[in-house]
């Protein structure tokens, strides 16, 4: 009589973690809605269960055949994915390779399309994929595949750490004398928004800073306009920090068409750190993230099938930088 081998699913690590599967779910894929705590405690728990544990390995794996890989990217017109693009270009023809971009619009069907019949290709990286952690398993099982800005368990990632770069801008806005911000949300879909939200919620409770979340689905310039409306129903926060430049440049541009002053009646600052960001009147003060960083290592991962630092995740630190768009709360600037 045969037998089978077995591999724990989330029904398995959610008991043995005390926890139900839902919330083994959303730790994985939306990282927003549990407190790193509780995920924390849900990775080790599937790490000694050996859920997902396994390096996915591709079918057929070997030298680069066609010297071209796909990246594919959420929203080609955002600046933070200009700069990503542009670098990985650079690293491509570092290692004498070509360069295809799929803009996916921030939906799952675009994304799912624009990876079917790649056969021409050596390579995937899915940036800010909004794919399920599933299908995502599924695709790499055929093609290699890197991940940046989001971890999916077996895979290689790049991954921004967000928590030095919001230490030392929650730091900044306590010792100029605020006592409270608003954080303007990203995609709900996005792994990154939620990463973002639990990384600043953990800092603002260690510093004792009140924070206020303000639904804000997409992270244009316009959502950012729209939510200065939402905002002023109940403007109790004097310091705002939006899941991205173009929120928080939007943000202020409704500000100043209501003839409100940034950074006199309230500080932002915006994540990313894109050109535009000097730019603007007020300068935007900003978390950067190194994108020419994030492109090396995962092109790097990409392309280099013997190193064992191609099948891990590695954490990119983020920097706040700081410009006029912060100031003392009321201050004449």
């Amino acid at each position: 009589m045969s037998r089978h081998r077995t591999y724990p699913g989330i029904v398995d690590v959610a008991r043995a973690a005390g926890v139900s599967p839902s919330t083994v779910s959303r730790a994985f894929s939306r990282p927003g809605h549990v407190s790193e705590a509780t995920a924390q405690q849900i990775f080790d728990t599937a790490n000694r269960l050996g859920y997902r544990s396994g390096t996915i390995t591709p079918l057929t794996v070997g030298k680069p055949k066609h010297r071209l890989i796909l990246l594919a990217v959420s929203d080609i017109s955002n600046p933070a994915f200009a700069q990503l693009i542009r670098n990985t270009q650079h690293e491509c023809m570092r290692q004498n390779s070509g360069l295809l971009i799929a803009d996916t619009e921030e939906t799952k069907m675009n994304e799912r399309d624009s990876l079917h019949d790649l056969n021409n290709v050596d390579g995937v990286l899915l940036a800010s994929s909004r794919l399920s952690d599933t299908m995502i398993r599924k695709f790499a099982r055929h093609h290699k595949v890197v991940m940046i800005n989001r971890m999916v368990r077996g895979l290689p990632s790049v991954i921004p750490d967000y928590r030095p770069g919001f230490e030392s801008a929650v730091a900044r806005l306590i010792a100029l004398g605020h006592t409270g911000v608003t954080y303007l949300t990203g995609p709900e879909a996005s792994w990154a928004e939620g990463m973002r939200w639990r990384t600043l919620s953990d800092v603002c409770k260690e510093k004792n800073m009140s924070l206020k979340r303000l639904p804000c689905k997409e992270p244009t310039f316009e959502a950012g306009r729209k939510a200065f409306s939402q905002f002023m129903q109940q403007p109790d926060s004097t310091s705002i920090i939006a899941y991205n430049d173009l929120q928080a440049m939007g943000f202020i541009a409704a500000a100043q068409q209501q003839q409100i002053d940034v950074p006199q009646r309230f500080s932002i600052i915006g994540i990313d750190d894109i050109a535009d960001c000097t730019l603007l009147s007020p300068t935007l003060s900003s978390i950067r993230i190194d994108r020419r960083k994030e492109s090396k290592a995962a092109v790097a991962m990409l392309f280099d099938n013997d190193n064992a630092d191609a099948h891990t995740s590695l954490k990119v630190p983020t920097q706040f930088i700081e410009r006029n768009s912060v100031s003392i709360p009321g201050s004449d600037h």
